[in-house]
């Protein structure tokens, strides 16, 4: 018999719409349900067996005294939760979800400045497509965040990757006149971070790239377990965390673009940075009979 990790939570493997409006930018926010991932810290009496657990993925979940799943990180133990989602874009036959919360940290690639050949061109270590995130995204994330059932629901995605999508949406030609010679080829996956034109961009009701502070639709905070992974993050309570955005620099070719912990969408770091949040995005495939 096979159990999805939802199944084993007591919750049907299937969608949850909920919305949230947010006075703040007068929008109002739909959310999806999807997947699972280890998220609170275990509450207090919680005792979790570990006499049978269940390979999912990279990790081995063990069920708790409160019926839930949980994942251990060190000595700690995180509950398996379902994955909110924040619906960007709604089209006809899919949905562009990202999610609500910073699920995990790591670096964007092992080493800054790690540059390789490759018949006869040079790959920068902020290369996207053969980025160290880029693979976790699609392989070990992927495989452990959803079903075989769940995972035929997420479309492949076109994934830009052009020179174009490292500016702002406004302002194409704002950085070095729309010219960066570290962009990369476009490439199709699952599963991708948010390029610096997708995370300013109105329609997904996201601010300018250098809007920021409360209410800012870019601000995500840190789930317990990435906290725990070392995740940067606001010490105020206030913001979120920082999290990384697929982008390269323009001028340097071992950074990446990231959003800080209070929106700004235009900071970068070292690609070996290893507090850097990741924030996955997915286009889900409309249910049969949906609008």
């Amino acid at each position: 018999m096979i159990f999805t990790a939802l199944a084993l939570l007591g919750l049907p493997a299937a969608l949850f719409f909920l919305s949230n409006f947010s006075w703040q930018s007068e929008i109002v926010w739909t959310y999806v349900e999807f997947g699972s991932w280890p998220q609170t810290r275990a509450a207090e009496g919680v005792l979790v067996d570990q006499s049978e657990p269940l390979a999912v993925g990279a990790f081995l979940y063990c069920k708790g005294s409160d019926g839930a799943l949980y994942a251990r990180l060190g000595q700690d133990w995180f509950k398996v939760e379902p994955i909110t989602w924040r619906v960007l874009e709604d089209k006809k036959g899919s949905r562009l979800l990202l999610a609500e919360k910073i699920l995990a940290c790591g670096s964007y690639y092992d080493v800054a400045g790690g540059n390789r050949s490759a018949g006869g061109a040079t790959i920068y270590s902020n290369n996207y497509k053969h980025s160290r995130v880029r693979a976790w995204l699609n392989e070990t994330f992927l495989k452990t965040a959803f079903s075989a059932e769940e995972e035929d629901r997420i479309q492949m995605s076109a994934v830009n990757n052009s020179a174009r999508s490292t500016n702002p949406d406004t302002k194409g030609v704002l950085w070095n006149g729309g010219k960066n010679e570290y962009y990369c080829e476009d490439i199709g996956d699952k599963v991708f971070l948010l390029s610096e034109r997708e995370a300013t961009k109105g329609a997904f009701g996201f601010g300018v790239y250098d809007s920021y502070g409360a209410g800012s639709a870019r601000i995500r905070k840190p789930t317990d377990f990435a906290k725990a992974q070392g995740v940067r993050q606001d010490d105020t309570g206030r913001y979120g965390g920082w999290w990384w955005l697929r982008s390269p620099s323009y001028s340097f070719d071992d950074c990446a673009r990231g959003v800080t912990d209070f929106g700004y969408a235009c900071d970068l770091d070292k690609v070996s940075a290893s507090g850097g949040g990741i924030v996955p995005a997915i286009r889900l495939k409309a249910e049969a009979g949906a609008n």
